[in-house]
């Protein structure tokens, strides 16, 4: 399409990379038509087609879209319930209706009911400009907004923590407007002999101010406001007496002043400097460093000697941190940190892995010792007073220690050790504990039951949802073919992979429920997909657990097939080789039923078992996907050999093969010579959450 230069002029930015589009349409052509468009425009947008209102609520509740078209013919009289839907899941959501023909009429009777503008479609270049222009303005508008909203979090979020800080202070500060004090921190009421900071609100400064001072601080604040803004430093500082309000003696303090505005009126900081000298940050050294270096040391068996791994917790150290500042809180931990460096004997080590937790590994001749120890180092680290710069500190600590066995790896119970101290610490703290190996599995098991709590909650509210990898031909197979992963959603919307959750699911036998649960879902996305005349493949895998309830699975897709029937290349069922191995018989059943439904069998994690070149002799094997080494490894003579000897046996066959986590175009090339089918990787697609058929086309 040619350039327009009036449009060009107007608005020459973009609708920006990754903005998403919903278009509410019956045919998926009049989505991907604006979409061309927009591109070919020069707007990198993501459209998404939504074929109806269940499509819709389910894209607004789980993601945010930049703008919303929804075509009138399809929603009719219940226009209002889509505007009602953007209201609930997203406010400002700017919609546009889609007409064949614009009138005043339609424009009027849109916008009464929600809609920002209307749209006409239609295959015209200036209806098309029309569309574009009146895209980027809402695009601009629902950006602008965005950014508004942010910025109001962040100033809430900066007002929080400028109070925050404020009350953490121990200089002593005052807003004055007029000479009265508005606000004031609980240092400045210390200073002057108030009760509480509260107490100081509505008072004149000048109250503060010892009599004689008092002329003297008047014409410096005169001065001040005559000269807004063009005073130095040396300038701004007043050096009077305050005269405390309990009746105290006066004392001289240098005050520094500060103009601002606060909703347009002036405002006066009046800062009176701690009398003490405030100690520098110092920071936990390497941190990090240490925390990666124990884990190192971790990973290999400690030895024969007996050793025991401590965890060491400062409790309510937000407490302290509001009590002594952030500075002399952070000087105090330090100070401990020192201490418990001479308190532990030489041979034992220790590792600072945060600004108040510690892990330790303690050499011990009699493990059984190790609760003694331990209660020993609680009660004489209560018994010492750690001084900062200006304040004087006695702290406690929570401790829960791990004796190792002989030869043992405790990298796995590190992180657990280090959470069980943390929540005795929460909970009043002043403990020392010791846990064994049991104590640490039971823990593990009740974090795993925790995540299967999670599990079914999330199969129960529907918070589960797929994502997809394109799997590309190298052999310009025009159908599209997508390996289908899975996610979670948790109550407060994070998004979290299989790997955080699946332990869990297989420890408690719920594996079964979520393979049926992502082949219902992948059917209904392919019948959307098949409405719009969209032909792909979806690659579906099925645990180990399914496997071996075979007989169960193979009735439910019965039952499932005779409500709704399987397509030809529709679904590939996707089994681990392992898997397979481990259940031959059970696997040979279930692949006939599913060949019957009218689905296909893949092998995936292919190539690395002893008897692989075997397995397709057993089964009616579609695909064969190899393992991540044959790319993990892919200059290893010995594992090019092994792949071009299983692509022969593929080929002999007519399976069709599929080599993963493909990084770089030149592997792609050799892959490409070797006759391999199919490829998979980040350098072809990241896996992507698709909500809708069409959004797979993208």
């Amino acid at each position: 399409m040619d350039a327009h230069p009036v449009i060009d002029n107007l608005l020459p930015m973009n609708l920006g990379n990754g903005a998403v589009i919903l278009v509410m349409t019956e045919a998926e052509n009049t989505a991907r038509r604006i979409e061309s468009h927009l591109r070919n425009s020069g707007h990198p947008v993501r459209v998404a087609w939504i074929p109806d209102f269940e499509d819709l609520e389910e894209s607004l509740r789980r993601s945010a879209p930049n703008l919303l078209l929804v075509e009138r013919s399809l929603v009719q009289s219940e226009f209002a319930r889509v505007t009602a839907l953007g209201q609930r899941w997203a406010p400002d959501l700017p919609i546009l209706l889609l007409v064949d023909q614009l009138s005043l009429e339609m424009t009027t009777a849109a916008l009464a009911l929600g809609a920002q503008d209307v749209v006409c479609a239609a295959d015209d270049d200036d209806l098309l400009r029309h569309l574009q222009l009146l895209c980027l303005r809402e695009f601009t508008h629902h950006h602008h907004l965005h950014e508004l909203r942010q910025l109001r979090r962040r100033m809430q979020s900066f007002e929080v923590r400028h109070q925050q800080l404020l009350a953490d202070s121990q200089d002593a500060i005052a807003h004055l407007q007029d000479g009265i004090i508005v606000h004031a921190n609980p240092a400045m009421a210390r200073r002057v002999g108030a009760e509480a900071a509260e107490d100081l609100i509505g008072t004149p400064l000048m109250d503060l101010i010892a009599s004689e001072d008092q002329r003297a601080a008047k014409a410096h604040f005169k001065r001040l406001q005559k000269h807004r803004g063009a005073l130095d430093d040396d300038e701004r500082r007043l050096q009077c007496q305050l005269q405390p309000l309990n009746g105290d003696a006066a004392f001289a303090v240098e005050a520094e002043l500060e103009e601002s505005e606060e909703q347009g009126e002036p405002i006066v900081t009046v800062l009176i400097r701690a009398p003490q000298p405030v100690a520098e940050e110092v920071a936990p050294p390497r941190a990090a460093d240490n925390f990666r270096d124990l884990r190192e040391l971790l990973a290999s068996p400690m030895g024969k000697e007996p050793t025991a791994l401590v965890a060491l917790v400062i409790d309510d150290y937000r407490g302290i941190e509001r009590r002594l500042g952030h500075l002399d809180a952070g000087e105090a931990t330090n100070r401990v940190n020192d201490w418990l460096l001479d308190a532990l004997p030489t041979p034992d080590r220790v590792f600072r892995i945060a600004t108040h937790e510690w892990v330790a590994l303690i050499a011990r001749q009699d493990p059984g010792n190790i609760v003694r120890d331990l209660e020993g180092v609680a009660r004489a680290i209560q018994r010492q007073v750690f001084s900062t710069a200006g304040h004087e500190a006695q702290l406690s600590l929570s401790l829960v220690g791990y004796p190792l066995a002989v030869n043992e790896s405790a990298a796995d119970a590190l992180g657990r050790v280090i959470d069980e101290a943390r929540e005795v610490s929460d909970k009043g703290g002043r403990k020392a504990i010791v846990l064994g190996p049991k104590a640490l599995a039971a823990r593990q098991l009740e974090e795993l039951r925790q995540q299967a709590e999670q599990v079914r909650s999330a199969l129960a509210d529907n918070r589960m949802k797929l994502a997809y990898q394109s799997i590309a031909s190298l052999e310009g197979d025009a159908r599209q073919h997508f390996d289908v992963l899975l996610r979670m959603v948790s109550p407060e919307g994070e998004e979290m992979h299989a790997s955080s959750f699946i332990d869990a699911a297989r420890q408690f036998n719920l594996m079964t429920a979520i393979d049926r649960w992502v082949v219902e879902r992948a059917l209904h996305m392919q019948s959307k997909r098949k409405q719009a005349d969209v032909q792909s493949s979806l690659f579906v895998k099925l645990s180990e657990q399914t496997l071996k309830e075979a007989d169960n699975f193979i009735t439910w897709l019965n039952t499932l097939v005779a409500q709704r029937p399987l397509h030809a290349h529709e679904l590939i069922f996707e089994f681990q080789e392992l898997n397979v191995q481990s259940h031959i018989r059970k696997a040979r059943q279930i692949a006939e039923a599913i060949k019957a439904a009218g689905a296909e069998i893949a092998i995936e994690h292919f190539g690395v078992g002893a008897h692989s070149s075997q397995l397709v002799e057993h089964l009616p094997i579609r695909y064969l996907k190899f393992h991540p080494v044959y790319t993990q490894e892919f200059d290893n003579r010995d594992r090019q050999a092994r792949l071009a000897e299983l692509m022969d046996i593929a080929k002999q066959r007519g399976i069709k093969t599929i080599v993963s986590h493909v990084e770089n175009a030149q592997t792609m090339a050799r892959l490409w010579q070797l006759g391999v089918n199919f490829i998979q990787g980040y350098s072809v697609q990241e896996p992507e959450v698709v909500l809708l058929a069409a959004d797979l086309r993208r």
